[in-house]
């Protein structure tokens, strides 16, 4: 599975070299674990290309997060390129009570809690297995990986697939 390129920068003058080494435009964004919703409070910039904009996105995103938790809760500020192409797809990983761990799969960005929808796999599991927990989401409606893109929805409140 593709991934982005992600740098983590801890102030202004480090998020504007990141965005200076992407070709194109950039996605800054707050990372913080209390932050789930980090769209919703206003910490993430998107279209950040010269560094006059770096830094002034950088305090935005900064300050919006400050907004809503402290600083030693706030990791610092994510920085990637824009991606015009491909589905946002949640992986994680975390340890199990019964197994030694658990993977979630599910529609990524603001479709997480939007849709509500996963898929949990116990390692080891092959290919065909992930395969098959995507495909047990919406995310086989938008994934070219799994070769039955049908409709992906614009909206993420909406649940018409």
């Amino acid at each position: 599975m593709p991934t982005v390129e992600t740098r983590l920068v801890t102030d202004a003058d480090g998020a504007a070299a990141a965005v200076e080494s992407i070709t194109g435009p950039a996605v800054l964004k707050i990372d913080s674990p209390k932050l789930p919703h980090r769209t919703d409070v206003g910490a993430v910039r998107l279209g950040v290309d010269s560094p006059t904009e770096t830094r002034e996105a950088y305090d935005e995103v900064l300050s919006a997060a400050q907004a809503h938790v402290g600083n030693d809760d706030i990791e610092g500020v994510l920085v990637q390129p824009m991606v015009d192409d491909g589905v946002e797809t949640m992986v994680g990983v975390a340890p199990g009570d019964v197994f030694d761990s658990l993977v979630t799969v599910g529609p990524g960005g603001t479709f997480v809690e939007a849709l509500d929808e996963s898929a949990t796999l116990v390692p080891p599991f092959t290919r065909a297995d992930a395969l098959r927990a995507v495909e047990d989401t919406v995310q086989r409606t938008c994934s070219p990986t799994a070769g039955m893109v049908i409709h992906c929805p614009s909206n993420p409140s909406s649940t018409s697939l």
